[in-house]
């Protein structure tokens, strides 16, 4: 335990570090560039490549160590009480979620607004190294070793094990690989609707992980008392695809909505508040039917 609590505090250690870094190096890296290297480059394909490998050096390590948030807390949870998984991790995962739509739209409205980006960064910095040192705090307080409870593997009539590993983990890589195409789908659909402004983005944005965590929400109470989860899974999967296809006449109907808000509105503070509440419900009935799925 001592081990998992070490790697949260310097996993959140170090995105905070970064966060707080962040400006200075991207400034600096982008000037080096723009004066040193893009000049030289000459071809377009070398020019390209340049500018995904400054992208993925800048923003992957810490989108690494974004991404083991929800299986270290998932596993400190289930070592604590494994009893109900199913519950507990839908729970995590709303909380999760939640938290990620609070954050879009508390940066985007609030905090870019007042502090600019460069403040913005270091106040997600700030609040990361506040996660360490509370994490740190925490499991001093836990047993040294927790240990998860053992479920055994599924077996057939036979009493034969199940092979469903695999095809389990196949629906997990599928089914985020749709989602996320749909995600890209409807923000570039949705764009033409609500403006490509970042206001647009981060609603859309805001809407599809809402979605998620709605998902999650309400299944927590019937995954660990499901008869049948792989039944379930497979009647959530077509619901999914018939949910998106449904969105279709959904957005075709929006075109004209948007015309009538914007003729109807006028510009002012009430007025800007308005269009960004009716574009955020456009965006729930595209999306969220779909992303409640997603999950």
């Amino acid at each position: 335990m001592l081990r998992r609590s070490l790697m949260w505090l310097s996993r959140e250690a170090i995105i905070g570090l970064c966060g707080l870094v962040f400006h200075r190096v991207f400034i600096s890296a982008t000037d080096w560039s723009f004066d040193s290297v893009m000049p030289a480059l000459a071809s377009p394909v070398t020019l390209q490549l340049f500018k995904w490998s400054l992208g993925t050096v800048l923003i992957l390590p810490q989108s690494i160590l974004l991404g083991m948030t929800f299986p270290l807390v998932s596993s400190a949870v289930l070592r604590m009480d494994s009893s109900n998984a199913g519950h507990d991790i839908s729970a995590l995962y709303f909380l999760n979620s939640l938290g990620a739509v609070l954050g879009v739209l508390a940066s985007g409205f609030v905090l870019i607004p007042a502090i600019g980006l460069p403040g913005t960064l270091m106040a997600a910095g700030a609040a990361n190294v506040m996660i360490a040192i509370v994490a740190y705090f925490t499991s001093k307080g836990l047993p040294a070793r927790l240990d998860v409870q053992r479920i055994p593997a599924p077996r057939d009539a036979r009493g034969e094990e199940k092979a469903l590993l695999l095809p389990l983990l196949a629906v997990a890589f599928f089914t985020g690989l749709s989602s996320f195409v749909y995600e890209v789908g409807w923000i570039r659909m949705l764009s033409l609707v609500l403006g490509a402004s970042t206001y647009s983005f981060e609603l859309m944005l805001a809407s599809f992980i809402l979605g998620l965590a709605v998902g999650s929400l309400w299944i927590r109470s019937r995954l660990d008392v499901s008869a049948e989860p792989i039944r379930l899974l497979a009647v959530i999967q077509v619901a999914m695809g018939l949910l998106a296809a449904m969105s279709i006449p959904i957005y075709n109907g929006s075109f004209d909505f948007m015309a009538w808000l914007l003729s109807a509105v006028t510009r002012t503070d009430s007025g800007f508040v308005l269009f960004n509440l009716t574009s955020t419900l456009i965006c729930i009935l595209v999306m969220l039917p779909t992303t409640f799925c997603a999950i």
